[in-house]
């Protein structure tokens, strides 16, 4: 039977990570859950030779077989992972290395299949399991999600096999009731404050999606109901800047900054709840995770990810008490920044912000951004620019955005430029970069334009330095002491014209009228009028000002879209205007009732 958080039940995870080639095209898949999970599981198993037991995702797969009583296909898988993990241990201690352990991320995916279907182990199998787990040293976090990880490893060990028969040396994490006290504080400030490494394509599920293997009878029911809560309510969190297979909303700790339409990561766990793009599907993929679990979302925190039929905000602030994400998502496109208090600071390990667009085409990247990156060397390959934000801030208005870059030359900053990364796939452009500092783009789904505080180069032949596997994908770079770009989009529907170049046109010819970006002498500040005359202003390490009134981010609530409100510390509310559900994180309930 599926499992939601209606009730007190629910229950697992996996592990995902950075995906170093280019992604293949895929076609749009949506359908049901049960559509894409099936998708899911035949890619999986498409060749077993692949399910080795060295992903965390080959767990999920070896509890599918068992389920289908294909016992010995299971037994294969969780044999050859658990013992590669013993023998990894085994030479680590005889090479007496400091470091004692394996990986913790295997750890995850082995105890939650250990806490479901150890009945079907044979001898040598818990053997191996219980040399892993009392043996290994290594449970005190590095990483914020390698915390929890270790934690939930050491809290299932100590119940398992028992405190007595654990090593005591010291580098443990929280134990017996001091992990107990850990995991509710944990899952507290998630409900009310949002995730770790939100939206991190590679650490996000691992900071949400493990909270569900607290979900078995080695759990007491209070802290067993609260993590299957706290895990839905992740998922809320999320839904509101889905786009299809793009969630557009600012994320740290992420990779690649040329993202595709096509999920992945922590983003291919959202699709099989949410639909759209497929992820590129295997033995390795999130989203194994999701359709092995078939836990079920509400179906309001569905249609908050689904339904894009007229334009809207959301509004959140998940990175901390002073940085500020704003996503307006208009039925095929969204626009997305964070806004940062002083005092705040930024991951440097992000992509920088801009566009997301449709384009199901995952040959083609479909994210335009601008930045001051933390590395721009040919090494970089997929990886991220990352984003220095000591040198740059962001001020967003609905779909436009003000983007200031400070003091660039100030001798500390090792890549002093703004730096502009425009994917090819273009239906039309047209380049005024060298003139007017101007420059208008129809992607099909979205028109463009980047205004400039002055004239600029683009080439659209360039290439990209650091390595993109898309040759049409190009790049600038605006060496001043201060610079400021004004982004502004539209619909394509919204301009006339049969074809894109005319469509785009209409469109050039409205922002050339209308729209201005002004940089102040000092840099300090600027401000950007869009062509509906809208005006947006930011001044650099000080205050953001629509037509003259200052946005007040210190009232804004953790969460604020159409259909859900939450504010910072609060419980949260979802509704469809019809049904309102309410997670209460006081009582730890959830309660739904009749709006009308």
């Amino acid at each position: 039977m599926p499992r939601t958080a209606t009730l007190a039940c629910a229950g697992l995870i996996w592990l995902t990570c950075a995906t170093a080639a280019p992604p293949a095209p895929v076609p749009a898949k949506t359908g049901t859950f049960d559509e894409r999970a099936a998708l899911v599981i035949q890619a999986a198993t498409a060749d077993p030779a692949k399910l080795t037991g060295g992903n965390p995702m080959h767990f999920w797969i070896a509890q599918r077989y068992f389920e289908l009583g294909e016992t010995d296909k299971g037994l294969a898988i969780v044999k050859a992972g658990v013992k590669a993990g013993r023998s990894f241990i085994e030479k680590r201690v005889a090479d007496k290395h400091e470091n004692v352990g394996y990986n913790g991320f295997m750890y995850w995916a082995m105890l939650n299949c250990y806490s479901r279907w150890h009945h079907l182990f044979p001898k040598e199998v818990l053997d191996d399991y219980r040399y892993v787990f009392t043996t290994a040293t290594n449970y005190k976090g590095t990483t914020g999600n390698l915390s929890l990880v270790h934690t939930l490893a050491l809290f299932h060990a100590d119940r398992i096999w028992g405190p007595e028969n654990l090593p005591k040396d010291g580098r443990y994490g929280a134990r017996g009731e001091g992990a107990v006290k850990w995991l509710h504080a944990r899952l507290d400030a998630t409900a009310k404050y949002g995730s770790g490494e939100f939206a991190s394509r590679p650490y996000m599920l691992v900071n949400v999606g493990t909270l569900l293997m607290l979900d078995n009878d080695l759990v007491e029911k209070s802290l067993r109901r609260k993590a299957v809560m706290v895990y839905e309510m992740s998922l809320a969190h999320a839904a509101g800047t889905w786009l299809r297979g793009h969630w557009v909303v600012p994320a740290g700790r992420s990779y690649p900054d040329q993202l595709t339409q096509q999920p992945s990561g922590s983003a291919g766990m959202l699709w099989t709840y949410f639909g759209g793009v497929a992820p590129r599907l295997d033995a390795q993929s999130s989203a194994i995770f999701s359709a092995g679990e078939k836990f079920r979302p509400s179906p309001l925190i569905v249609r908050a990810a689904t339904d894009r039929d007229k334009p809207y905000v959301c509004r959140s602030r998940f990175d901390g008490k002073k940085t500020f994400q704003t996503t307006f998502m208009n039925k095929t496109y969204g626009v997305f920044s964070t806004a940062v208090l002083p005092g705040g600071t930024l991951w440097p390990q992000t992509y920088p912000y801009g566009v997301m667009w449709e384009e199901p085409d995952a040959t083609k990247a479909s994210l335009l951004w601008l930045g001051v990156p933390i590395d721009d060397e040919k090494h970089l390959g997929y990886h991220t620019h990352g984003l220095n934000s000591r040198y740059i801030e962001y001020a967003q208005h609905r779909g436009s955005l003000l983007a200031l870059a400070h003091n660039l030359d100030d001798g500390r900053n090792k890549y002093p430029y703004l730096l502009g990364f425009i994917p090819g796939g273009w239906k039309a452009v047209r380049n005024d970069s060298k003139t007017t500092g101007r420059v208008f783009l129809h992607y099909g789904s979205v028109l463009i334009a980047l205004s400039a505080s002055g004239a600029f180069e683009w080439d659209p032949r360039s290439g990209v330095r650091s390595g993109s596997p898309r040759p049409s994908d190009s790049e600038f770079r605006v060496e001043a002491s201060h610079v400021a770009f004004g982004l502004e989009t539209a619909l394509p529907a919204d301009f006339p014209g049969e074809i894109p170049e005319a469509q785009l046109d209409a469109f050039r010819e409205a922002v050339a009228a209308k729209s201005k970006v002004a940089l102040a002498k000092d840099g300090k500040s600027a401000a950007f009028t869009d062509r509906d005359g809208t005006r947006v202003e930011r001044a650099f390490g000080g205050d953001t000002r629509v037509n003259g009134d200052r946005v007040e981010y210190e009232a804004w609530p953790l969460l604020d879209n159409p259909w859900m409100r939450q504010e910072y510390g609060g419980d949260l509310t979802i509704t469809d205007g019809k049904t309102k559900r309410v997670y209460d994180v006081t009582n730890w309930t959830i309660t739904e009732s009749t709006t009308r």
